[in-house]
């Protein structure tokens, strides 16, 4: 019989939905550059990071009602996203990317107690909720942008396919953060 890691505890799941939203809230407007200076630049903010530690650190549930919680407020109105916020953002080719780091938190944090976490185990919870996030982004922009296969394709480019390396370098430092926190908190 596998032996499941243990769970966060629920007040972790609630303070780690806050911490969370508080996250990708302000991962939206910093870029990774601003804390490695100019020895590496990359076409991102820490955002997705933000996403993926909350799911490794905080669960399931603290990755899936932080980001609901993140879009939705968004959708409110609330300045969170990139270029503000609001209902006309549903009219933005991003806007499927954002709906994408629900499932893609939720999926992270699925996996991340699933086995004990190990820097292979969350590389792979981490991918597989970068990749549900650019999945469901390109998926929104085939269906809305059919049949302009030059407007998709010019359109994945920007959302999606520019910003993946430095998507990548952020994830590894979600990486090693998610796995000091668990270390630390034994969970």
């Amino acid at each position: 019989m596998i032996k499941r890691p243990p769970q966060p505890p629920q007040l972790f799941v609630a303070i780690w939905t806050v911490v969370g939203l508080a996250l990708t809230i302000t991962g939206t407007f910093f870029q990774p550059h601003l804390f490695l200076g100019s020895l590496f630049q990359v076409n991102t903010t820490l955002q997705v990071g933000a996403v993926l530690l909350t799911g490794c650190v905080g669960g399931k549930n603290a990755g899936l009602f932080s980001q609901l919680a993140y879009v939705g407020l968004g959708l409110a109105g609330f300045p969170f996203f990139y270029f503000g916020g609001g209902l006309d953002y549903l009219r933005s080719p991003a806007i499927g990317f954002l709906f994408g780091l629900i499932p893609g938190a939720w999926l992270c944090g699925y996996f991340a107690f699933l086995k004990p976490p190990s820097l292979s185990r969350l590389f792979f919870c981490c991918s597989t909720g970068l990749g549900v996030i650019h999945g469901v982004g390109i998926i929104w922009l085939i269906c809305t942008k059919l049949p302009h296969f030059s407007v998709i394709t010019d359109l994945v480019w920007q959302h999606s396919l520019r910003l993946l390396p430095g998507q990548l370098v952020v994830m590894a430092a979600a990486i090693l953060i998610a796995k000091l926190f668990r270390s630390v908190l034994a969970y």
